[in-house]
């Protein structure tokens, strides 16, 4: 068996928005691995326009659609890089976001009963929840009605519903659709200890949004417990 070389730079980040208004923040969050200890970002548009911080914050002076680059490098000099084309979406108005999946259809692999049931977690509500139980993955699937801009989900787990922390989804996919058949993967999340996660992607047109618990629970537990899902977005003007 060939292991792999741990020493070597893997570049990654997300960013904490993708929609803003001329002159706001963006945090540009580092997810590159434990080997890589320098970076070097290059950012269109952006003031800075280049960083060798961590993980900086940016803004950007006009309106328009930037792209990130993020080179990791390791001890020994060796570098690797990640692009994200478009990523940043800058309009010179406040940014109002619209939640698209409040009391939409669902579809869900499973339910435990009525109360539990995959609508429960997209009523706007904190006290209900959608729970699946069994082995294996629990994915949900929001159909918007319509095709929507979307570029945030915001999810709450189940100790923001009053539950153990225990309980919080660990591992999930967030998948994004215009036909339910052609999916396109924009967040991948290992090792969630939150009871509330916010993931941003690129502004992309979208009917559907599923959601799949790889890893629903911090431990051995199995049943998938999401109290609510926002679906954020621009709405079309």
């Amino acid at each position: 068996m060939k292991w792999p070389d741990n020493s070597l730079a893997i570049a990654a980040f997300v960013a904490d928005k993708t929609l803003v208004t001329i002159g706001e923040k963006v945090t540009l969050m580092n997810q590159s691995n434990l080997a890589s200890v320098k970076y070097k970002w290059e950012i269109d548009g952006a003031s800075p326009a280049t960083s060798t911080e961590k993980s900086p914050q940016v803004s950007f002076d006009k309106a328009g659609t930037y792209s990130v680059k993020l080179t990791a490098i390791n001890e020994k000099g060796q570098e690797d890089s990640v692009t994200q084309t478009e990523l940043i979406t800058v309009i010179n108005q406040p940014v109002e976001l619209t939640n698209f999946a409040l009391n939409q259809s669902v579809q869900v692999d499973s339910f435990t009963n009525e109360s539990e049931s995959g609508p429960k977690a997209v009523d706007g509500k904190l006290n209900t929840k959608w729970c699946a139980v069994g082995t294996g993955k629990h994915n949900i699937t929001i159909d918007l009605g319509k095709s929507e801009k979307i570029n945030q989900v915001l999810i709450d787990h189940a100790q923001k519903g009053g539950e153990s922390p225990d309980m919080n989804t660990s591992d999930y996919t967030i998948e994004i659709s215009k036909d339910n058949q052609n999916w396109t993967e924009v967040v991948n999340v290992k090792k969630n200890k939150l009871g509330e996660t916010k993931d941003s992607f690129k502004q992309t047109e979208a009917r559907y949004v599923r959601i799949t618990a790889t890893k629903p629970t911090q431990g051995a537990d199995t049943a998938v417990r999401l109290y609510e899902i926002q679906v954020l977005g621009q709405k079309n003007s």
